[in-house]
């Protein structure tokens, strides 16, 4: 895992010699840095190396869970089948949608943060439950699977 504010070092140190790269797929899972950021970093590397294609993808943590799901955007001119075999490697635990670029950010900010959300969530009918004498653990159950059934309805 590289943190955004590492990217070019990382890119320098990965990329360093590689010579040719063209056709081929990067895929990344970095918060925050764009296509044509990735792309200008590899090009700093290796201006050779600008012509590669870059798929971005945003995970959330309910994956973790198989719940969860991944949005990504392409690069122009990926190919489809390097695309359709992306996304297989990412439905495997999810949900998994094509995106545009635009839309990365945002939809971060609802599927990354909405967990937390829905935490909140659970505590604050848990809390209303143990209120009205209900105990906590089984207050926390009922919460919890309230908003799993309520999902899937």
């Amino acid at each position: 895992a590289v943190k955004p504010q590492y990217a070019q070092e990382a890119i320098q140190t990965l990329f360093q010699g590689v010579q040719q790269w063209t056709g081929k797929c990067l895929v990344s899972i970095m918060v925050g840095i764009t296509i044509e950021q990735l792309k200008q970093m590899l090009k700093r590397v290796n201006s050779a190396l600008s012509y590669v294609h870059i798929i971005r993808t945003m995970p959330n943590t309910p994956l973790l869970v198989g719940e969860g799901c991944t949005v990504f955007c392409s690069s122009p001119g990926t190919p489809p089948d390097a695309i359709e075999t992306v996304k297989a490697i990412l439905s495997v635990n999810g949900l998994c949608e094509e995106v545009a670029e635009k839309l990365m950010n945002p939809i971060g900010a609802l599927s990354g943060s909405g967990p937390a959300y829905v935490y909140q969530m659970i505590e604050a009918l848990s809390d209303g439950g143990v209120k009205l004498g209900i105990p906590r653990p089984l207050a926390i159950k009922l919460a919890a699977k309230a908003l799993i059934g309520g999902a899937k309805m």
